[in-house]
C-alpha cells in the first residue's frame, strides 16, 4: 500500500470507523479508539524490532499501552521467550499453556521420507514429490483444497567443462570459477582474478 492508502486507513483507526486492526511492526502505533485488547505473536521475531533508533519492539510498546489504556494483553508464541517468562514470574501475565494431551490431538501426522525410499520412488525423481505426497494430497482433495509448496531446486554456481565436465579452476589458485551476470568472462570464487580466455585443461574445450 502506498502512502496515501495507509494514511487513509490511519485516519479511519482514528476517527474509530475501524474496530479491530491486524499489521506488523506498525500497527503497534494505531490510534485504535477505546482500545479493549492488543495481541503479538512471536514476539521472539527479529522482525519485531525496529532497526532504526530509537529501536521500539512492539512488544514493549504494546505493554505500554495496555498498562495506559487498561486492557488486555496477549503474547503468542511457539516457544516462550526469556521476556515473556519474565512477564510471567514477576505476576504482570499469567500462562495459558496447553496440555501434552491437547497438543498430541491438534497436531497433523507428520510422515517423513528417507532418501534411500527416494530412491526407489520414479514418481519423486520426475515430479519432485514422493508417492507418499500424492497418496496425502489425493486423500485431501476429498474433503477440500489442498495446498502443496515445493522448495526450488537447488543449484551451484560452479562452471565445469561442457565436454569432458573437467571442473573449471583458476590458474592462479585453483579456486572454483564461477559465472557473472553481466560479464561474459569468468571470475574466480576464491582470489577474484577473472578468467577472460578459459579452456578446459583436460580436453582443451572453450565452453
Amino acid at each position: 500500500a502506498g502512502p496515501e492508502k495507509r494514511y487513509a486507513q490511519w485516519l479511519a483507526v482514528r476517527r474509530g470507523a475501524v474496530r479491530a486492526v491486524v499489521g506488523t511492526r506498525g500497527a503497534m502505533f494505531a490510534p485504535v479508539r477505546d482500545l479493549g485488547l492488543v495481541a503479538l505473536w512471536d514476539d521472539g521475531d527479529d522482525s519485531h524490532s525496529e532497526p532504526h533508533a530509537p529501536q521500539p519492539h512492539a512488544r514493549e510498546v504494546l505493554l505500554l499501552r495496555a498498562a495506559q489504556d487498561r486492557c488486555a494483553f496477549l503474547l503468542g508464541g511457539w516457544s516462550c521467550t526469556v521476556d515473556a517468562a519474565q512477564l510471567v514470574e514477576t505476576g504482570w501475565a499469567r500462562p495459558l499453556v496447553a496440555t501434552r494431551e491437547q497438543v498430541r490431538g491438534a497436531a497433523p501426522l507428520v510422515r517423513t521420507v528417507g532418501d534411500q525410499d527416494l530412491a526407489r520412488d520414479e514418481a519423486a525423481r520426475a515430479a519432485r514429490l514422493p508417492t507418499l505426497a500424492w497418496q496425502a494430497v489425493r486423500e485431501g482433495l476429498r474433503h477440500g483444497p489442498v495446498l502443496v509448496q515445493v522448495p526450488r531446486r537447488g543449484y551451484v554456481p560452479r562452471m565445469a567443462c561442457a565436454a569432458c565436465r573437467t571442473p573449471a579452476r583458476c590458474r592462479h589458485c585453483s579456486g572454483p570459477l564461477e559465472g557473472q551476470e553481466s560479464a561474459s568472462a569468468l571470475r574466480c570464487g576464491w582470489c577474484g582474478r577473472e578468467e577472460g580466455a578459459w579452456h578446459c585443461p583436460e580436453c582443451g574445450a572453450f565452453r
